[in-house]
């Protein structure tokens, strides 16, 4: 075996093996090829059942509302709030998880005659959730019937704050009881695990004692991952089947399928996985989306520039737009965006969006530049601009720290999730990016794969005031004379628990093949697997003793396009800002690539190419 020091520093491979038993199985019951075969079991598929489900994902596969717990409570009040012409407020939070459903509660509750309206708390004025001072806000203006959407599952003081008012809550979210005000404050977007180092503020974990609490966490609902939108999607679709059982004239009218563009954009933007009944609604909700009829998504997709409607042109485009209201303004222009009938004012309210965007974007920009600024200084080392080191920052700097602890003052908390995220992606290594205001400190962490954040904090509790988080995500607040002892410990932390492979990135690999056995049938059927994204990525293969077979063409100075052969089989190859390493290619005899299939229509006919991922000289014979 040759010297492995040769071997090019840059991600890691990590080839997944599945249960070979199970993957001749879906090929001999399914008449699948082995990378497909390999595909589905690696995402969980392990039977024709689950196969079936993954890929016809129809909307009559969605499971009966009523199976929620408080669902058919939840529905006799709303039901009768309609009939009764009483004022119902929907609740929600800022992001756009939040914002989605709100939309989507007022336009279908509007569509069944009821006099509603929505409220949005201000970030920096009301903070995050139900509080007792917003519901008093909600009493002067009249209403009867709140219902919360992406929060208020924690909200024990503001329920029974409302319940003294005579106002009915019910409450719709996602999220697990104590986790969503912390979940929001620190742009985590996966459920956390929770601290907190004053006895004054103990968890509580009863819910609060709403006319109904509408949660897929609760119960024994067969899928527990909907995003908030999806469960406000849930309680529309039982509210319209109680309504028609009651044979309530406008529910027969009422049509959910038109509103799925608003539950694929909040499913989307909350990085929830793409299994079950959200794979179904992105699906199916994505076509809406093409051919929207809402003139303010119109509006949203038009400033967006975006040319095809898919998950990432929505995470990348869409999202942030209305993000951005939420971080940096006003969260309800983004609901009145989604609701508006008016074309001047659609338009007038996405270049709002969007200027707030740019703005977001410039403070994004100048805090992580300041933030590498700030961490470099410390090295002696020149290292390369861009967003991203080739290998991490260990390829570089071998000894340099394995985790990254950074503070200042003015920092902007809206932006510091997003900053650590692309910390993470430059160095690859645990980062802690806290904002200074006055004496205390608010952070947010972002990890690796092989860092559990939040257990991290957990060894430094004695540091820190509040905590909260998951293996990859975290938030918390510290005393600004405490920092640099926090740095120092989780320093150590890090140290100790990551070797010299988990400082380098890693990427998952499906299978290792052949380039004769992925051909343009292989690559449709694989393409049939969209829409990917959390938890179903799109597949990446691994060819190895491949050739160039053509010296690569440049293009836009940045990318490179060329042919490679393996035993006598040809295939195309885009590689997007490889130019740099042409003349490093152009030396190998054979080199092993990771590559993703892509289908490209010209003229309406369908042709294999594959972009690359990485790739490496041959060093050693298998």
């Amino acid at each position: 075996m040759a010297d492995k020091s040769r071997q090019y520093k840059g991600i890691r491979w990590h080839i997944r093996q599945p249960d070979s038993e199970i993957v001749a199985h879906l090929q001999h019951a399914g008449g699948f090829s082995e990378p497909i075969a390999r595909v589905l079991v690696n995402r969980g598929y392990f039977d024709m059942d689950s196969v079936e489900r993954f890929t016809e994902a129809n909307l009559q596969m969605l499971h009966d509302p009523m199976k929620l717990d408080g669902m058919l409570d939840a529905a006799e009040r709303a039901f009768e709030a309609i009939k009764r012409e009483e004022k119902i407020v929907i609740y929600g939070d800022y992001d756009v998880d939040g914002v989605t459903s709100s939309a989507l509660l007022v336009k279908i509750l509007k569509g069944l005659g009821a006099k509603v309206t929505f409220f949005i708390p201000n970030r920096a004025e009301h903070g995050y959730g139900l509080h007792p001072e917003t519901i008093d806000i909600l009493y002067a203006k009249g209403a009867k019937l709140i219902i919360t959407v992406d929060c208020g599952i924690s909200a024990v003081e503001a329920v029974a704050h409302a319940n003294d008012l005579g106002i009915d809550i019910i409450i719709t979210d996602h999220h697990e009881p104590k986790s969503e005000e912390l979940e929001s404050e620190y742009d985590i977007t996966e459920d956390l695990n929770l601290s907190e180092n004053n006895e004054e503020t103990k968890i509580n974990n009863s819910l609060p004692k709403a006319c109904a609490v509408i949660n897929p966490k609760l119960g024994h609902y067969p899928f527990s991952g909907l995003a908030g939108v999806g469960v406000a999607f849930k309680f529309a679709h039982g509210l319209i089947k109680f309504c028609r059982e009651k044979n309530f004239e406008k529910a027969h009218t009422t049509d959910l399928r038109n509103h799925l563009d608003l539950v694929a954009l909040g499913t989307i933007a909350d990085s929830v996985p793409l299994r079950d009944e959200n794979r179904i609604l992105v699906k199916h909700g994505l076509s809406t989306l093409k051919n929207s009829k809402k003139v303010g998504v119109q509006a949203l997709i038009k400033v967006s520039k975006a040319q095809n409607i898919n998950v990432r042109s929505v995470a990348f485009g869409l999202a942030p737009r209305i993000n951005a209201a939420g971080r940096l303004g006003d969260a309800n222009d983004a609901v009145k965006l989604l609701l508006t009938e008016s074309f001047s004012e659609a338009e007038e309210l996405a270049e709002k969006l969007d200027k707030i965007n740019l703005e977001r974007q410039k403070v994004e920009r100048e805090t992580f530049e300041k933030a590498k600024k700030l961490f470099e200084s410390g090295f002696d080392v020149e290292l390369p601009a861009g967003t991203k080191l080739a290998g991490g920052l260990h390829r570089y700097i071998p000894d340099c720290p394995k985790a990254i602890v950074l503070a200042e003052e003015g920092w902007n908390p809206g932006v510091v999730g997003i900053v650590a995220s692309r910390m993470v992606d430059r160095y690859y290594l645990p980062t802690v990016i806290i904002s200074i205001d006055g004496e205390k400190g608010r952070g947010s962490c972002r990890s690796t794969r092989d860092f559990h954040i939040f257990d991290a904090l957990c060894k430094c509790d004695k540091l820190l005031e509040r905590f909260g988080g998951h293996k990859v995500a975290a938030g918390l607040s510290i005393s600004k004379e405490k920092i640099s002892d926090f740095r120092k410990k989780l320093y150590e932390i890090a140290d100790e628990e990551l070797d010299s492979e988990s400082v380098i990135p890693v990427q998952d690999v499906d299978a290792e093949i052949e380039l004769r056995d992925c051909d343009l049938a292989v690559a449709e059927k694989l393409d049939s697997f969209r829409p990917f994204g959390q938890s179903n990525p799109r597949p990446v293969f691994a060819a190895r003793k491949v050739k160039l077979v053509e010296t690569p063409r440049i293009l836009k100075e940045k990318h490179l396009k060329f042919c490679v052969m393996q035993y006598g089989e040809y295939k195309k190859i885009i590689a997007f800002n490889w130019a740099d390493r042409l003349d490093e290619i152009m030396t190998w005899a054979e080199m092993d690539i990771l590559i993703q299939p892509y289908l490209n229509y010209y003229r309406g006919a369908a042709e294999l190419e594959f972009q690359l991922i990485d790739a490496k000289e041959t060093l050693w014979i298998n």
